[in-house]
């Protein structure tokens, strides 16, 4: 078998079970695990214990007759052990052989979750087998052992029913009652054809919930899997219900009336002369003991509701577990919101191994294989595999119908064309019900349950990208149809019913779509020619923003404003896209050119630089003080790439303009800029002057934040110069009016300035003080460039402490500084360039060189909170 599908192994699982048959008799089972424990671990010599959890060991063999050996005589060692006391051991013991998959830790997969449930249906003492097992072991039994064929079963995953086996053999306990498999109790629980795959916590949660409350609903999207999920809720609830667990199954009906009549057709209640069939069915169930399944209620709620009510206030031992697109909403229900699988980011580029654990990805790979056996995961296929589960947004029936196009589609060609994705997922199974066929059905069903407000208001969401709050909704997306006032309603409605997500953070309220149901309704939206009078308004309101958080960024309420456009960028990239498509120039320059400090600030530089060009190439709409913004924002993100000549080109274009239309303040921002870039090439005398000329017009404008800025620069010039005193005047002046403003990112900079000037003064406990603090308001304000400078900063320091551990230190602080440099595209000026690698050379020399690697490979890997947390914390 390829490796990558896992390698066919056995598992044995043991378990500490409560299946005995006294109560009193489940005390030692608690007490003697540890002991149990020990023995189990002793016997297992040729396989390895890989999990011991609660009372549960799991260990996996090589060779099944290796396996069956080992249960064997742990059987033996349990029965004869003196602790049990005459009393059968409390350990069942299951084998199952198959594909295993091993993660970083652990074993998952179909193989796992059968040999976990097949342990749940015996008894203490028993070993049993499964199909797959005792089909290896027929001809390698030990001598005086044999299997005894207990019958065809149904474990609680709902499968086709298969052969379980049990061993026989002196020195075990040869008889047992029946296996609590679900033939054993009263259910009508559909078999599935297909395997449950992911949601283990989600199962014990509901399994909790569902013993603690009457009425527990699971709500969601179409197609998310919650009649799955209450199918698996129901059939580990099976052994509670003396009277059974049925499912009833409410889609296919249309009329309200006959919602009584379904259900007590699936218990088996006959209608009587004379007599509503519902009062016929709460006095059959008022003495039961019993679990309804109330399957797909959305479209009958006000029925369903009814009937719920009175079983709950009729019926003191019947408890309902429902699934629907919106909770019941009646008094004592308890809702559940289904989740979609989790599934990877779209660029995920770690080992296939951790690919596989994504419960989205094993969905998909599990039903691909069943139509395309040969279907490999491979380093080809696997970031396209990724981004499918992605953009599908981990639903499972999108990810069925994905996976059955691979018969004819490679998963490249299919994560290509997920723009069109209610054309490509458009045949899944013939059996299927027929809201299940297609994807456009399986959201139609959802759509055609809206009124006419909840309908046009849900288009109009579409123009949204990612999040969006209330505020927002009520200025772009209420109209003639959906008054203002009304929107806020219709929001919570359309939650309700799993077609818009909400999100509380930090206090407030966010809300988004699954971007299956964000394209359906954009289709819709686009069919009735709307969408360019909601996409202008959508600009209009982001360009506000925008706007508005520039004009904040320079402040105290600079860390705000720079969440805030990170938790709004899908929206203004998005308007960005429209804008720059539409030649709509006036507004793709002022939004680009606002958000050029953000894209700087949060390292988006490469994005940013792609913009701002973009936005400069769309027109010649919009007059000069807006483009010359655009081309001083594009030529400082060109400066940090490094790409100097462009900056160049940029500032001197921005400087043309706005000494054209006579704009004091822009000419003086960019000289500052064209110094800067002077300073870069290491053209002091040139960037003094610059700095001088504009720090001049500054102070006639009263302009604090940049008169800080070019004093904070002219600090650099004079400490290149090795004016270390005049430099130190420059930097602490820029700080002291940073610190008036509020301003964590400038102070922040002015803080590394200085630290580096303690590090070329040799005040090291100076320099590494001045540079945490740096670093803490870089972390503050996600500065990454800045977060960069401070750890290199501290690396240099390292250096400079001395000795073999400050070198291991300062490894691993330039090389994770290096690495977040690199992971934002922003170029080192040269002369920090060749401070940088001076600074790796003199720690090389200090280490052997196997030592310089190993810290430098850990330094590189380190997660940007991990680097900082390090950088922070002192030996």
């Amino acid at each position: 078998m390829n490796e990558q599908d896992g390698n066919l192994t056995t598992l044995l699982f043991a378990q500490a079970t409560d299946n005995r048959q006294s109560p009193a008799a489940q005390k030692p089972m608690t007490e003697d695990w540890s002991r149990q424990q020990e023995i189990l671990q002793q016997v297992i010599k040729d396989g390895e214990v890989f999990k011991v959890e609660g009372s549960s060991l799991w260990a996996t063999f090589a060779r099944t007759n290796a396996a069956l050996t080992a249960a064997l005589t742990a059987q033996r060692e349990l029965n004869t052990w003196d602790g049990a006391k005459g009393v059968q051991s409390a350990a069942c013991i299951a084998l199952h052989c198959g594909p295993s998959e091993r993660g970083d830790s652990d074993y998952y997969g179909p193989t796992i979750d059968y040999a976990a449930r097949l342990v749940t249906v015996g008894y203490p003492g028993q070993v049993l087998l499964s199909q797959a097992t005792a089909t290896t072991m027929q001809n390698q039994l030990p001598l005086g052992a044999s299997l005894r064929d207990l019958g065809r079963h149904r474990l609680t995953d709902l499968a086709v029913p298969q052969y379980i086996y049990q061993l026989v053999a002196p020195g075990l306990v040869a008889d047992f009652p029946p296996l609590r498999t679900l033939e054993s109790f009263p259910n009508n629980l559909p078999t599935q054809l297909t395997s449950f795959i992911g949601r283990e916590r989600e199962v014990i949660e509901l399994k909790r919930m569902a013993t603690l409350h009457r009425l527990l609903t699971l709500i969601g999207v179409g197609g998310a899997g919650k009649t799955r999920l209450s199918l698996q809720v129901a059939a580990e609830l099976v052994d509670r219900y003396a009277d059974g667990v049925w499912f009833i199954e409410l889609a296919p009906i249309n009329n309200p009336e006959l919602v009584p009549k379904v259900v007590a057709t699936a218990l088996g209640v006959d209608e009587e002369a004379g007599h509503p069939i519902s009062d016929t069915l709460l006095n059959y169930l008022n003495t039961k003991q019993a679990l309804l399944v109330l399957d797909n209620c959305e479209h009958l709620l006000a029925a369903a509701a009814q009937l719920v009510n009175a079983i709950i206030e009729t019926c003191p031992q019947v408890s309902i577990l429902a699934s629907s697109r919106e909770p019941l909403k009646v008094q004592s229900e308890i809702t559940w919101r289904v989740p979609s699988l989790p599934a990877p980011t779209p660029k995920y580029e770690q080992p296939i191994v951790q690919l596989r654990q994504y419960a989205a990805v094993r969905l998909f790979l599990d039903r691909v294989g069943a139509v395309q056996p040969s279907f490999r995961l491979s380093e080809q296929n696997a970031a396209a595999v990724a981004q499918i589960c992605h953009r599908l947004d981990g639903i499972p029936l999108a990810l069925e119908l994905a996976a059955a196009k691979v018969l004819v589609l490679s998963p490249a060609v299919i994560a290509t064309q997920l723009n069109r994705r209610f054309q490509l997922l458009n045949r899944g199974s013939l059996d299927a019900p027929s809201r299940q066929q297609t994807l456009r059905a399986l959201v139609d069903w959802s759509y055609d349950l809206l009124n006419p407000q909840e309908r046009e208001l849900l288009m109009h969401l579409a123009v949204f990208a990612g999040s969006w709050d209330e505020e927002a909704a009520v200025a772009v997306a209420s109209s003639e149809g959906v008054a203002a006032d009304l929107v806020p309603e219709l929001l919570d409605q359309l939650v309700s019913k799993s077609l818009v997500v909400s999100e509380e953070a930090e206090g407030k309220v966010c809300y988004s779509m699954l971007e299956t149901i964000r394209q359906y309704a954009e289709e819709k939206l686009l069919a009735l020619r709307e969408g360019e009078i909601l996409r202008q308004r959508h600009a209009t309101y982001y360009l506000q923003l925008a706007e508005t958080a520039e004009s904040n960024l320079k402040g105290a309420g600079q860390s705000v404003w720079l969440k805030r456009l990170e938790q709004e960028h899908d929206n203004l990239r998005a308007v960005l896209r429209w804008a720059v498509m539409e030649r709509q120039s006036s507004i793709a320059l002022r939004m680009a050119g606002a958000l050029a400090r953000f894209w700087q600030y949060h390292g988006h530089l490469n994005e940013g630089w792609q913009w701002l060009e973009a936005a400069l190439y769309s027109g010649h709409e919009g007059d000069d003080l807006i483009r010359a913004k655009a081309l001083s924002g594009a030529g400082n993100v060109a400066w940090w790439r490094g790409d100097y000549s462009s900056a160049r080109q940029l500032h001197q274009q921005s400087l043309e303009l706005r000494q054209r239309v006579g704009d004091k303040a822009g000419i003086a921002n960019s000289l500052i800029n064209l110094g800067n870039l002077a300073s870069a090439l290491g053209d002091n005398q040139t960037s003094d002057v610059l700095y001088q000329e504009s720090l001049s017009m500054f102070r006639e404008l009263g302009d604090k934040w940049s008169i800080a800025q070019a004093l904070n620069n002219l600090g650099n010039v004079a400490n290149a110069g090795s004016g270390l005193a005049r430099a130190r005047a420059f930097f602490e002046e820029a700080l002291s009016i940073y610190r008036e403003l509020g301003d964590k990112w400038a102070m922040a900079l002015a803080l590394d300035n200085l630290g580096s000037l303690s590090f070329a003064m040799k005040e090291y406990e100076a320099a590494s003080a001045i540079h945490k603090e740096s670093l803490r308001l870089f972390r503050e304000v996600e500065g990454k460039r800045g977060i960069a400078y401070a750890l290199v900063g501290l690396g240099k320091v390292a250096i400079g402490r001395g000795g073999e551990q400050g070198a291991r230190r300062a490894v691993r602080l330039l090389s994770a500084g290096g690495a977040l440099f690199r992971s934002i595209n922003a170029a080192l000026d040269p002369d920090f360039r060749t401070e940088y690698e001076q600074e790796l050379a003199n720690s090389r020399i200090l280490l052997d060189e196997a030592t310089f690697e190993a810290m430098s490979k850990e330094g590189t890997k380190m997660e940007l909170s991990e680097a900082v947390e390090y950088a922070l914390t002192e030996v």
